[in-house]
């Protein structure tokens, strides 16, 4: 049997196997589809406790607004604006041209999330209302720098720092996308993260449970090598993972119109936590004879990785949130926030290899011990 043969061989035997691709594709699909449906019903469908404020004819501004714009409502009406949000369009343009009213300002749809020029009809320009602008100004201000602070996961001794608004607008324009967007999305891409993750556990119990079965005997009478034998099944898995988690990724980029930047440091990350995960697998290959102790003890390496990578969130102690950096997730959201690509990569693989090279030490003997 040739090397091509036992990768076809393998990719058929992983995309068959219920327990396996159900971990690999159905569960991560499953969560990033339920969590998309619950982050696009809480942007569109934002409960507020407004106040009840009738539109007044007898306002010199009035204020449009478009859809989705609950929340922006909500702060006008605690600005003292309520009176001067209008619905009724062909109305105010008609006040407009008898003089009642001075200036219309129709505010575009989901402004507060992707903030676009709102437009201005005026008589005359005295007729503007600085008030309203000021006003508009310091909510939409407030909002990008509550979502900015968020999505960099400033501290909070960090809050108070001076942060200029035009400079928030300039990284929002080269992200090409909201700052809700941007969460969102990167979010469901850690997500996915975890989830290769964890599938380095189903794998590295597969192999046991192939060495347990023999089948790597029987593979290791063909005229490969056992390196090549080990080196085509983990190549089989690393393929079906790219593809899977390339085709999840592309449908997050669809649904949240995700910015070039951020596709290229997801991809990477992807990559990354495969052949992080593909070294965590043959590292249980060689710990663990038993499927069942493989997988069992396997999904407690996985949680005590996986927490370390938050625990510099939840304690306060300086040595202890250090460890957080032993966790590869913990450089892996930090590419994904900073774009810090290097350091994050170099130490990723450094973890990497230390599994690798203690799961593939005499691997030859091994294999056919096994």
């Amino acid at each position: 049997m040739s090397i091509v043969e036992i990768m076809k061989f393998h990719i058929r035997r992983i995309i068959t196997t219920p327990s396996i691709i159900g971990m690999l594709l159905v569960m991560p699909l499953g969560v990033v589809l339920i969590m998309s449906f619950v982050i696009s019903s809480g942007s569109t469908n934002v409960v507020t406790n407004e106040k009840v404020t009738e539109p007044s004819e007898n306002v010199a501004t009035v204020v449009l607004l478009e859809e989705n714009n609950q929340v922006l409502k909500q702060a006008l009406i605690d600005a003292d604006f309520g009176a001067n949000i209008w619905e009724d369009k062909e109305k105010a343009e008609q006040y407009l041209a008898q003089g009642k009213v001075g200036v219309i300002y129709t505010v575009p749809e989901d402004f507060l999330m992707n903030p676009q020029p709102v437009k201005v009809q005026v008589r005359n320009q005295q007729g503007r209302s600085n008030a309203f602008e000021q006003t508009l100004h310091q909510i939409v201000y407030r909002q990008q720098l509550n979502h900015a602070l968020e999505s960099n996961q400033l501290k909070t001794n960090e809050v108070n720092k001076s942060i200029d608004k035009e400079e928030l607008v300039v990284i929002e324009a080269k992200k090409g996308q909201s700052l809700s967007d941007f969460v969102n999305a990167g979010v469901l891409i850690m997500l996915i993260v975890v989830y290769i993750m964890l599938a380095g556990n189903t794998i590295g119990a597969d192999l046991v449970g192939m060495g347990a079965s023999n089948v790597l005997r029987r593979l290791i009478t063909t005229p490969n090598s056992s390196w090549k034998i080990i080196g085509t099944i983990l190549f089989s898995y690393a393929l079906v993972l790219l593809v899977i988690n390339s085709l999840i990724i592309g449908c997050i980029s669809w649904k949240f119109h995700i910015s070039t930047t951020l596709l290229l440091r997801s991809t990477w990350i992807v990559i990354l936590a495969i052949i992080f995960n593909l070294s965590y697998a043959i590292a249980m290959f060689r710990i663990f004879k038993n499927p069942n102790a493989a997988s069992n003890i396997g999904m407690l390496g996985f949680i005590v990785l996986n927490g370390l990578g938050f625990i510099d969130k939840i304690v306060s102690i300086q040595w202890v949130k250090n460890l957080s950096y032993l966790s590869p997730l913990k450089w892996m959201m930090m590419i994904l926030d900073s774009g810090n690509w290097f350091v994050g990569t170099v130490i990723i693989l450094l973890l990497s290899l230390v599994l690798f090279t203690a799961g593939t030490y005499k691997l030859e003997h091994y294999v056919k011990r096994a």
